[in-house]
């Protein structure tokens, strides 16, 4: 089986051996994380297509398909595949998509399951791009189809999470269709930059001369935070974003290496910030939404805050709670505006404005419907989110860092919300965005089109 296993440039040179002796070359790409009987009969059907069937792997770290995935790692599921008789070599693709391994390997046909046919994705289209360029044709088979997706959603979702997608009612091209509606938009962020500085370490106890923690200094991280990850956010989305400046305010946090416990947190910032009211007055009306990430701070001030809801087209706000502005940044200094705005706001962020700490959170919508536009999103964490007439539960099942959540929510409802998608679909990638984002530490990545895409498609399955 191991001898089948070659890295991609080895099997660029193997693929144009036999192309030089008049064969051809079928390539087949994909995760098969579990093997199943369609991947077999795709893979047999492919297979008969030509003389050599070459097939190329997504390697771990680029496998978006939901939480835990893959179930296994690339080099089991390429023994996996080379153990199959039709498969005559196999490779693992250290990459996000299939296009540089189709380049290189320059097969004659390159071959996608009948699922594919028809399917409105960027990544199929970039696909069939490459492989026309080396002179290749991209085929469909039309056989049986299965889904690895689906078999290990039915085992390991939840049930709750498993009965919303019963009732669900869009389908993955509608989501596309959605996103494609954003590129166009122009967006403008205010917000304040911040730096993300995560401190590891071993807590060694209590010092010997002072009733002080001690602790034992490791790896130092830093991440984009603030307007600098949600512009990344937007990038893949929208084609203009443009972001305000701010002093940067660097927060950082000591964390215990094992079990990955953060300890306690410093702030430094200046809270000076500066005067930023002309530099928006003069550009405000060139967007055509001005998303606001309030951490209260110092930057969004009155008088800016009065600019920004008279005259932005569609507003587009979410404020938060930290220990830097102590319960003084709520939402009520937004929601007298009624039309041409989002709110987005977390539950407990939310009772606080209110003052109402024990109602229901279906109950809320009652207390603040004469104080908030229809269009408000309320975040709840691990139980994810509810909006006027619906809500749509967490879906992720395996929390590393839930810092940096609620702004990869707030980045990806905020556009879809300014289009005018459905409530109920918004708040499905908004939760989506959230599962990603809390599988990994700080603002190590950021959302893309194509990691929300893949997500919401597995679900879909």
């Amino acid at each position: 089986m191991r001898r089948k296993i070659y890295s991609i440039d080895a099997l660029s040179n193997v693929a144009q051996s036999y192309k030089c002796c008049g064969q051809n070359v079928v390539m087949c790409h994909g995760v098969f994380d579990v093997l199943h009987i369609g991947h077999l009969k795709h893979l047999e059907a492919a297979k008969a297509l030509g003389d050599v069937l070459v097939v190329t792997i997504t390697s771990d770290r680029f496998v978006n398909k939901g939480p835990d995935r893959p179930i296994f790692s690339s080099e089991h599921r390429a023994e996996l595949i080379a153990s199959i008789g039709c498969v005559d070599y196999v490779a693992i693709n250290d990459d996000e998509f299939a296009i540089n391994a189709i380049l290189s390997i320059k097969p004659n046909l390159y071959v996608k399951g009948t699922e594919y046919n028809g399917l409105v994705d960027d990544a199929i289209s970039d696909e069939e791009n490459a492989v026309n360029s080396v002179g290749g044709k991209l085929v469909f088979t039309d056989d049986i189809t299965y889904s690895s997706s689906n078999i290990i959603n039915n085992i390991t979702l939840p049930n709750n999470i498993k009965d919303y997608l019963k009732t669900f009612k869009y389908t993955y091209n509608d989501i596309i269709e959605w996103l494609n509606k954003l590129k166009d938009l122009r967006v403008l962020v205010i917000s304040e930059t911040i730096v993300d500085e995560y401190q590891y370490g071993e807590s060694l106890g209590k010092s010997g001369k002072a009733p002080i923690v001690a602790f034992k200094v490791g790896k130092n991280e830093k991440y984009s935070g603030g307007a600098s990850i949600i512009c990344l956010h937007l990038s893949t989305f929208v084609n203009t974003v443009t972001v305000v400046r701010s002093n940067v305010i660097i927060k950082k946090r000591y964390i215990e290496n094992t079990g990955n416990q953060k300890l306690f947190e410093t702030y430094d910032m200046d809270e000076n910030q500066p005067d930023i009211c002309e530099e928006v007055a003069s550009c405000i009306d060139d967007y055509d939404m001005v998303l606001v990430a309030d951490f209260g701070h110092g930057l969004l001030t009155n008088k800016l805050r009065d600019i920004i809801k008279k005259r932005t087209k569609f507003l587009a706000v979410a404020t938060q709670r930290n220990a830097g502005n102590m319960g003084h940044n709520t939402i009520r200094k937004y929601w007298d505006r009624k039309e041409n705005i989002y709110i987005c706001v977390d539950e407990d962020e939310l009772r606080l404005a209110v003052h109402e700490k024990y109602s229901r959170h279906h109950d809320l919508f009652d207390i603040i419907k004469n104080e908030l536009a229809p269009t408000t999103i309320i975040t709840r964490g691990p139980n994810g989110c509810v909006f006027s007439g619906g809500s749509v539960p967490a879906f992720a099942t395996t929390l590393i860092d839930a810092v940096g959540a609620g702004d990869a929510f707030f980045s990806i409802t905020a556009p879809l919300m300014c289009i005018g998608a459905p409530m109920d679909l918004v708040g499905f990638l908004g939760c989506v965005a959230g599962a990603i984002k809390v599988s990994y530490s700080g603002n190590k990545e950021h959302i893309t089109k194509n990691s929300l895409c893949r997500y919401a498609k597995t679900l879909l399955k």
